[in-house]
């Protein structure tokens, strides 16, 4: 009976584990998923010259650019760049801080056809993970794990 209860016990701490290292690896793909995702709109924005907003809604993310009549924010549609998605479940985006500065509430990133933006750093989460992903003022990124 008692090593019955040994066994069940290691059973049990393992699959807890890797349950724990699949939230972590499905964090790590995805935030290298976003980092990608965020060099590319960098990058859309300088070759199509204009201003392009990757905002962080419920549980995905979806572009907006801005009207050239009205100068309003539209949803881009129809665009094989620029689709929204979902992210999966269970991740959510933590934090965003734009130049240091920790923006509540709406999560939007405005890209500059410049090709110089603010460095900003975004935290994505999933259960008890944390992936930080930095990027700089030419639009590289780099994913940290923050203790």
């Amino acid at each position: 009976m008692m090593v019955t209860l040994v066994v069940a016990g290691v059973v049990i701490s393992l699959a807890i584990i890797n349950l724990g290292m699949g939230e972590a690896e499905t964090l790590r793909r995805e935030a290298q998923a976003v980092s990608i995702l965020i060099e590319g709109v960098y990058d859309e924005s300088v070759t199509r010259g204009e201003r392009i907003v990757l905002s962080f809604e419920n549980e995905g993310y979806r572009f907006y650019r801005e009207d050239k009549i009205s100068k309003k924010w539209i949803p881009v549609k129809d665009d094989p760049y620029l689709e929204e998605a979902i992210l999966p479940v269970g991740i959510k985006v933590l934090r965003l801080s734009i130049d240091g500065v920790e923006v509540p509430g709406a999560r939007k990133l405005i890209f500059s056809p410049s090709g110089h933006n603010a460095p900003f750093f975004l935290d994505l989460n999933l259960g008890k993970s944390v992936a930080r992903i930095s990027c700089n003022v030419i639009g590289r990124t780099q994913i940290t794990w923050p203790a």
